[in-house]
């Protein structure tokens, strides 16, 4: 299949109208929509998924203090749609002021569409290594009014296809197109994108040099990812990569019950033990709770202190 680049026209752009009053009518007026510069998009579709993509690439802005390099290290951004613009800035500010990172060429895996209830179910699909029945009866307790835009059977358990979508044909696009470094590519993810990172990591543990992993939906289907990094621990003997695992202090144990149905904190406490017990020789691994740090307001925190842990500074 061809793909089409054009030139990304927006990421991230939250505009506050209000209908009818000046705020509507100065949009009415824009001509122009704020755009990241050195950015294209590539779609694709996937044969392994049997859906549509858009490849998000940010090339690194280089400190001219410091040589150019031959290749660059990959970073792989789940859920693109929400996290691409906060991981393209923030690796280019943390390589070109300090040097705190070197240049990192930025994927976001993005879906056509700004529709939230469009993509929370496609990365509900995308991103479960199972199938989960309370999770579409909590939605529904939740929002009684709630209707599903995919057809049952459709809706969760391909992360096994989606991991395979990046590894078989996301990772050759982009080494056909870039000067790509044989080592340091990092995957990752946040909440859902976290269990994801995780699977990735626990299943198929030399897809990528390290992992990034944001508050990870470790809950889903009764905690089944214990019972894969059993499985795992019973199958290899080593398991090399450098592992960052972050959560908000805030997403347990504040009074919210619902909240504290996910487990958050817990399960990234016992996933990050487990990890370090099983002494695997090649794993470093590092797991931070954020004080005072929400679902939300910890992901910038867990990406950057993630890359700085993963590249060493």
């Amino acid at each position: 299949m061809n793909t089409l680049v054009r030139s990304l026209s927006t990421v991230g752009v939250v505009t506050a109208v209000v209908a009818g009053g000046p705020l509507a009518q100065e949009a009415d007026k824009m001509k122009k929509q704020v755009a990241l510069p050195h950015t294209e998009v590539i779609e694709i579709t996937s044969r392994h998924v049997g859906a549509d993509f858009e490849i998000w690439v940010a090339m690194p802005q280089l400190n001219p203090r410091m040589p150019a390099p031959d290749a660059y290290s990959v970073l792989y951004v789940t859920d693109a749609n929400l996290f691409f613009g906060t991981a393209v800035e923030m690796t280019r500010l943390m390589h070109g002021l300090f040097g705190e990172l070197p240049p990192i060429l930025v994927v976001g895996i993005a879906y056509p569409s700004d529709d939230p209830a469009v993509l929370g179910e496609i990365r509900n699909r995308d991103f479960t290594p199972s199938e989960d029945a309370r999770f579409e009866a909590m939605g529904k307790r939740l929002n009684p009014a709630w209707k599903p835009l995919l057809p049952e059977g459709e809706r969760m358990g391909r992360a096994n296809d989606f991991l395979l979508f990046i590894e078989e044909e996301v990772k050759p696009l982009i080494a056909g197109r870039y000067s790509v470094a044989a080592s340091g590519h990092t995957l990752f993810g946040s909440s859902l994108g976290g269990l994801f990172t995780l699977h990735a990591l626990l299943t198929r543990p030399g897809s990528f040099d390290n992992y990034i992993v944001a508050s990870p939906s470790i809950w889903w289907d009764g905690e089944m990812l214990f019972g894969v990094e059993e499985q795992t621990a019973s199958a290899v003997e080593d398991v090399a990569a450098n592992v960052f695992i972050g959560v908000g202090q805030l997403e347990e144990g504040v009074g919210m019950p619902w909240l504290d149905e996910f487990r958050t904190v817990t399960n990234v406490k016992k996933m990050a033990e487990r990890l370090k017990g099983r002494g695997y020789a090649s794993l470093r691994i590092d797991r931070h709770i954020f004080e005072g740090e929400t679902h939300t307001s910890v992901v910038p925190a867990v990406l950057t202190r993630g890359l700085r842990m993963v590249y060493g500074s």
